[in-house]
Parts: structure tokens; sequence; C-alpha cells
């Protein structure tokens, strides 16, 4: 079933000033064979934390896969920090620090919380502009380790 979604502006609440959101997309539009997303528009601003969710084959995880470039959208565009944004692989959307953590991620028991979410994107080494590879705004138990 094709889904259409819309968000809310990028201003962080209780700003009067508009940034740009930290990656969006715009008119997005996927198809297999039936179309599985039509114009969808997502914006995500900087240090927000979002749940994308909908039925099954509601078009979720196309969407995710085309922001880290596993997909190609037919047509849209995405952006990053107001940049146009278009990655054509995972190692382009690591290097410009967007990644995709998926629910059937397994953990790796002697690593914390953090450094298994940061795994992925150590193989691209440091993210945008050099900066080390950490979880902005973490919760305090992000570098805890799991239990026995």
């Amino acid at each position: 079933m094709p889904q259409s979604a819309t968000t809310a502006n990028a201003a962080e609440p209780g700003s009067r000033e508009r940034k740009p959101p930290a990656i969006a997309a715009r008119g997005i539009c996927k198809s297999f064979a039936t179309q599985v997303l039509r114009n969808v528009d997502l914006r995500i601003a900087a240090g927000s934390i979002h749940g994308l969710v909908g039925e099954n084959g509601a078009g979720k995880s196309t969407l995710a896969k085309i922001m880290v470039g596993l997909e190609q959208p037919d047509s849209g565009s995405l952006s990053l920090a107001g940049a146009a944004y278009q990655p054509r692989s995972t190692s382009e959307s690591l290097k410009a620090g967007v990644a995709l953590c998926t629910q059937e991620l397994s953990l790796i028991d002697d690593l914390s919380i953090a450094d298994n979410l940061l795994l992925p994107a150590s193989s691209a080494g440091r993210g945008p502009g050099g900066a080390p590879l950490t979880p902005q705004g973490a919760h305090p138990n992000t570098h805890a380790r799991q239990g026995p």
C-alpha cells in the first residue's frame, strides 16, 4: 500500500531560528512491483530521536535503505544539513555520518551499547570533518556493558 508522510518543521522546540534539518527527504517515491513510497517528506532535526512506525509493507525499511544508499529513489531528493545528499552505497553514507541500525542487530556481548552502535561507522574511520565517532546526547547507560 503506498504511503505518504510529512513531519513538522525542523526547528528545535522553543527555537525562533529555523535550522536546516540534520537529514531530510523530500518527495521520495519508490516502486518495486507496486508503489511502496509516494511523495514522502521527512525532516529530522539534529539531536532529535524519531521512530518510524507503520504496518508491514508500509515502506519504513525502504525509506531507511534509501537514506543509507542501499536503495535509490525513483524520484525525490535527500539533504544532509541543508546540502544535497545522494548516497550510492553504505560506505558513502557512513562517510557522511549516516548509518542504519536495524531491529535484527546482533550485539557483541563484550562491547558497550555505544561501541555496538558505532561498530559499522568505525570501518569508515571518523565522522564528518574528522570528528571522533560518539553518540550525541547519549543516555547515561550508553556505555554500560550487557549483563553476564
